[in-house]
């Protein structure tokens, strides 16, 4: 069976976003801002193979238009108690609206997105040639849509689309001497959104654990020409396989970069 269909479609984007700041001390700063922000996109579907007029498959030129509604916030303090030393901590909040209009039903609210970002880092730099980086994140994302609430034989085969993880890093820059840098970093990442649901349908959310440790040295030859190299080693853990799609990864890396 062939699927064909030609289609245009008009897109209409509006944003509007505040911010503020405020110093309270010298060594420490509040920061604030919101938005929202509007995407509207109307199909004229010209061809279809499809015809939308029976109850049977509506693909692939059903959907007549879409709005995206999105209301974001953000706050952030930034600390600076002593020289060399900066603490961030950052909140992100956003929400969005999907509402959608299939061709020959009315408009229904087809999807909320939600997502949360805690944020903390802390930075020092106890020498000139020395600064040392922490930073912690944690991400709590989900789609909800009305498939998740179905009851009767089709309950359970969509699940809440969650994407939530940890990521913590550690970074630390050496100047070794006027011309040589080295970088030393280590990420790792924990994610736990698996859910055993093979006995409905497939399972699609995952969990894993993921670790990255980085060295990167550059020498400067002069003020045109620069070199670095980088090893880099990778581990993930697939959880939700059954580690049967684990890896681990070594790099070797050269860049010569030249400026003129």
């Amino acid at each position: 069976m062939e699927v064909s269909r030609d289609s245009d479609y008009t897109r209409w984007v509006e944003k509007y976003s505040a911010a503020a700041n405020w110093y309270p001390v010298t060594w420490a700063n509040v920061s604030l801002s919101a938005g929202r922000k509007e995407r509207h996109t109307d199909y004229d579907n010209s061809a279809d193979s499809t015809s939308n007029a029976g109850g049977g498959d509506r693909y692939p030129a059903f959907v007549k238009s879409q709005k995206f509604s999105t209301d974001d916030f953000a706050v952030r303090l930034t600390l600076r108690p002593l020289r060399g030393l900066t603490a961030v901590t950052r909140v992100d909040f956003q929400k969005t609206d999907v509402a959608s209009h299939e061709v020959g039903l009315t408009t229904v609210n087809s999807a909320k997105i939600k997502s949360t970002i805690l944020s903390q880092s802390l930075t020092w730099s106890p020498a000139s040639r020395l600064f040392l980086q922490g930073a912690i994140n944690h991400v709590s994302d989900e789609i909800d849509t009305p498939a998740n609430s179905i009851t009767g034989t089709a309950a359970g085969l969509v699940q809440l689309s969650e994407n939530n993880y940890w990521n913590a890093n550690l970074t630390a820059g050496i100047v070794l001497d006027d011309t040589t840098d080295l970088t030393l970093s280590y990420d790792h990442c924990f994610i736990d959104n698996w859910v055993d649901n093979s006995a409905k349908t497939v399972p699609y959310l995952s969990s894993a654990r993921e670790h990255l440790a980085q060295a990167t040295l550059t020498r400067r030859i002069n003020r045109n020409l620069s070199v670095s190299f980088k090893y880099a080693y990778a581990r993930n853990d697939d959880i939700s396989s059954a580690h049967l799609n684990d890896y681990e990864a070594h790099l070797l890396y050269t860049k010569v970069q030249f400026r003129f």
